[in-house]
């Protein structure tokens, strides 16, 4: 076991007090004990007077999609600035599903390269196969991913701006109904229409209350993407 000890920082706990002096013992990835004069030993001591002790930032609203499976430095930028867990998949705009004919990837990526970067015809095809991936990437961070709508619209009908065919509302549920059972949370917001003026009319009180026990009129946000976040988390 690895234990360091973080001594004389100002401690902000995320709890909403006031910040006060203290030190911390870490061992391995828990912190079993916040105290002022800690003496147990430690392979590392940090003193940090005169610093912010805080916990690691979550960032909720970050691109990053492709960028732990193809980007070696991917994280630098985020630890740097106290980020410990990115979430992506935001705006609608998520890495998968992709359509299956490269074809229609490749028309799909040139829209999402834009925000995410490069990706390429060679990456994870499903949510689950995404999810796969990051648990095989060494991640510096944790990586949490929603499904984002605009991009299961795009997998299912291209750019077309038509209403739905009742088989590409069939296709697009199937595709959310086997990401959210792999922990996927749902982004519907912006960009999730993308190009299209006929969201499809998918039944959400019936559909959302399948994951969460539900029948109300709004996604139960917080129980769906709090337990999904956690679920996703590759490390």
């Amino acid at each position: 076991m690895k234990r360091m000890l973080i001594q004389n920082g100002t401690v902000y706990d995320g709890l909403g007090g006031q910040p006060y002096q203290a030190d911390l013992l870490v061992q391995d990835d828990r912190i079993p004990q916040i105290a002022p004069g800690i003496t147990e030993p430690a392979d590392q001591v940090i003193d940090a007077t005169g610093k912010v002790v805080t916990p690691g930032f979550v960032d909720i609203h970050r691109h990053h999609d492709a960028k732990p499976l193809n980007d070696p430095h991917f994280g630098e930028v985020e630890l740097a600035q106290g980020i410990t867990t990115a979430v992506a998949g935001n705006c609608g705009i998520s890495m998968t599903p992709r359509p299956e004919s490269d074809e229609a990837a490749k028309e799909y990526y040139s829209f999402e390269e834009a925000v995410m970067g490069p990706i390429g015809l060679d990456g994870p095809h499903t949510y689950r196969d995404y999810l796969a991936a990051l648990h095989k990437a060494d991640l510096p961070l944790n990586v949490a991913a929603m499904i984002g709508t605009g991009t299961v619209k795009i997998c299912v009908k291209g750019f077309a701006d038509t209403p739905y065919t009742q088989q590409e509302l069939d296709d697009a549920r199937a595709l959310i109904e086997d990401a959210m059972a792999a922990g996927a949370p749902v982004c519907r917001w912006a960009s999730c229409t993308c190009r299209s003026a006929t969201p499809p009319p998918m039944n959400l009180p019936t559909f959302w209350s399948r994951w969460a026990g539900t029948t109300g009129s709004s996604p139960p946000t917080s129980a769906v993407r709090v337990t999904a976040w956690c679920r996703a988390c590759a490390r």
